[in-house]
């Protein structure tokens, strides 16, 4: 047993297990390419919250917002907030105004919990704020990038180059 917890298997565990993340989230990536993967949430704004915490070690992006209808907070992906028109929302939404959001289809069940279901465009009293046709134009880019597998591939053939390649000891 104890020869399986030498260095050099340690390193190819870790980084086997790393490979496996980065497949499945490949794999399991939301695919969203098309207008009808979306189905449409409407209701009366309740309230919302915008955090943006970075510096040193830090950059997080924190943008939810709440509606009568539903309990669930709806989320602002950190992939949209460039296109996401934050000011003019602050500034011209106002409690009980109609707001329509449009959602992936696979959250829809989760619609009434208190899961977090993240939104690909926000309209309220017909005014855009985040734009479908643009998520959905971001969303068609990253699903053709092959970062995870890419970096699936990367972690793999380290873990196996630190398992077969011997290195000299450090005395």
């Amino acid at each position: 047993m104890k020869r399986y917890f030498k260095d050099k298997h340690i390193r190819l565990y870790l980084c086997l297990i790393a490979s496996l993340y980065f497949l499945y989230s490949g794999i399991t990536r939301e695919k969203i390419l098309l207008h009808s993967d979306l189905i449409t949430v409407k209701g009366n704004y309740i309230t919302h919250s915008f955090k943006d915490e970075t510096g040193y070690g830090r950059n997080r992006h924190e943008y939810y917002i709440w509606i009568k209808q539903y309990t669930n907070p709806f989320q602002i992906k950190a992939d949209y907030l460039d296109i996401f028109n934050d000011a003019a929302f602050i500034s011209t939404v106002r409690v009980d105004d109609k707001i329509e959001f449009t959602i992936p289809k696979r959250l829809e069940n989760k619609l009434g919990s208190n899961e977090n279901i993240f939104v690909t465009s926000i309209e309220v009293n017909g005014t855009k704020y985040l734009s479908q046709n643009e998520t959905i134009s971001r969303e068609k880019r990253i699903n053709d990038s092959n970062t995870e597998y890419l970096l699936a591939g990367m972690f793999l053939i380290a873990g196996l180059l630190a398992y077969f390649v011997r290195l000299p000891r450090l005395s």
